[in-house]
Parts: C-alpha cells; structure tokens; sequence
C-alpha cells in the first residue's frame, strides 16, 4: 500500500547480534570412558625438578653420613684394638720376667765357712739384683707408655671405651706390683752390697791368719790393718730396714775386735808387752762379747720383711693378667 506523503519512513532494521563469546576449553571429564577416576594432571616440570634435587641431595647426605659413621666406627675399633695389643704385650712382658725375680738370690746368710766362696756369691747377688732392677725399670717404663695410649683419642676409641677401661685397670695393677718388685729389688742390691763388704772382711781374715801361720809377720799386720776399715763398711750398711737389729749389733762388735786386733798387732810389733797384754785381754773380751749376740734369726727377719711385698707383687701381676 502506498503509504501518503510526508508520512515518516519506518525505522531501519536493527543490526546483527555480535557473535556469543568463544567457550572455555573443555574440562576433562572426572570420569574417563570407561567410567573410571581420570588421572591427575601431571605437575609443572619445575616443581617435579626441584623435588627430585632435594630428595637427591637428602639421599647423598644420608649416604655421606654412613659412610662416615662406618668409617669412624671402624677407626675408632681398629685404633683402640691396636691400643689393646699394646697394653696385653705390656702386661705379658712383665709378667714373663717373674719366674727370674722369684728365682734371684734370696737366702740371707753371713755364717759361711769359705771366704772366697761367700765374697764370689756376694758379687754375683748384686749384679743379678741390678739386672733385675733394670729390668723393672724397663717393663714400668713400658706400662706407662702403653697406659697413657689408652687414655689418647678418647673421642675416636669411646666404641670400646668399656675394654679399655679395663685395660687400663689391668695396667694400674701390674704397676703396683712393679712398684713392689722395685722395693725387693732396691733393697736386695742392698744386702748385697752388705754381703760382699763381709765377705771382703772374712777374706782378709783368712788372709792374715794364713800369713801369719805362714810366718810373715809384715803381711799379717799388711792385712790386719785392712780389717777396721771392712768391718766399718759393713757397720755402714747395715742399718738398712731389712736388717734387724742385732745384726747391726753384731757388725759394730765385729769392728771392735778389729780395732783390738790391730791395736794388739802394732804394740807387739813396738815391742810394748805391757799394752799388747793389755789388748790381747780386751780382745777376748770383746770376742766372748760379740759370741753373746744371736745372729741365728736374722735371716728369718729379713725373710718376713720381704714377705709383704712379695705377696703384693704375685697378687697384683695375677690381677694385671686378669686372675
């Protein structure tokens, strides 16, 4: 229909829509076809290297540790099994030396009938009780050395910190009875030395009767005048603690009859009757005076003196080897 003129014209259609926005992409479903969970995304590549790193480096600690927990413990056992060894040598060393000690001269006697005979003993006792000096010497000497190893690297060897605490137990018992082997030995080197003073005045003895039954009137009066001089020696030594009292007795009396003895000697030699029949009176005064002292028991006392340490020194050594 034609529409009248001047009528308005009708309004344009109006334009397109715009097109609807893209989607989102598609989600996987929770369910896969077969209608089971569907699987986790995988994780970021970073976050996956990252973790992989530390749970390496935790492994290599770990491991670093072992190795160097493996390698302290073995260490520590062989350094301490060496320190072991040491201190057993140590102990079995000492001990080994114990049947020459109990076996060293031991039997005090000065009543003896052959001079030279008891002066060659007497030699031979103290050079045998020096050598067992020494020998003490020597295996304490090692104790200590052994001892203090035990007690070095505590921080490395605490693995067997209970075998050698008892070692070093062991150790402190063998030097007890080292310390009671010194003082037999010490003491023993004394009587000898005792000994082979006594025995140079009874060999001088026989040497002035032997020369004056010979005639030699000179040479008994030689010797005779060695006498005093020997028998305040042995005066001297005899007042050590092992030696009872009457022995010291006995000796300044032997000493007095010495003096009288050569006394008597010179004034017969000056031709003074009067005086030598004076000193020939006081010398056998001074004899049946000196015959007065019993001398029987001193080597008993002097057997009961040793005896304590004695006893110390085999029970300390069978405590240091474990008995």
């Amino acid at each position: 229909m034609d529409l009248p003129p001047g009528y308005p014209p009708p309004p344009p259609p109006p334009p397109p829509p715009p097109p609807p926005p893209e989607p989102p992409p598609a989600q996987p479903p929770p369910y896969n076809y077969y209608g089971q969970p569907a699987a986790a995304p995988p994780p970021p590549a970073r976050r996956s290297s990252r973790q992989l790193w530390t749970i390496l480096t935790a492994v290599a600690v770990v491991a670093l540790l072992l190795v160097v927990g493996a390698a302290y413990g073995i260490a520590g056992y062989v350094t301490a099994g060496n320190k072991l060894t040491t201190a057993n040598r140590a102990i079995d060393t000492a001990a080994s030396h114990r049947g020459a000690f109990d076996n060293a001269p031991s039997t005090f006697d000065i009543e003896r009938s052959d001079a030279k005979a008891f002066q060659s003993d007497a030699a031979a006792w103290v050079q045998t009780w020096t050598t067992q000096s020494t020998t003490i010497a020597s295996d304490d000497a090692t104790l200590t050395a052994a001892g203090g190893k035990l007690r070095d690297q505590q921080w490395l060897t605490i693995i067997r910190k209970g075998s050698l605490d008892s070692a070093s137990g062991r150790i402190d018992h063998a030097h007890k009875a080292m310390d009671a082997a010194k003082t037999i030995a010490i003491d023993r080197q004394a009587e000898g030395k005792f000994l082979v003073a006594y025995a140079n005045f009874l060999t001088d003895i026989e040497t002035f009767i032997t020369k004056e039954q010979g005639g030699d009137a000179l040479g008994a009066l030689a010797t005779a005048s060695q006498l005093p001089a020997d028998a305040d020696k042995a005066v001297s030594l005899s007042g050590d603690p092992q030696f009872p009292s009457e022995l010291g007795a006995y000796m300044r009396s032997v000493a007095t009859v010495a003096k009288d003895l050569v006394d008597y000697l010179n004034a017969v030699t000056k031709g003074d009757s009067a005086t030598a029949k004076s000193l020939q009176a006081k010398t056998n005064d001074d004899i049946n005076a000196g015959k007065l002292i019993d001398i029987s028991q001193v080597p008993t006392k002097v057997d009961q003196f040793y005896q304590p340490y004695i006893d110390t020194y085999h029970k300390e050594l069978g405590l240091a080897g474990g008995g």
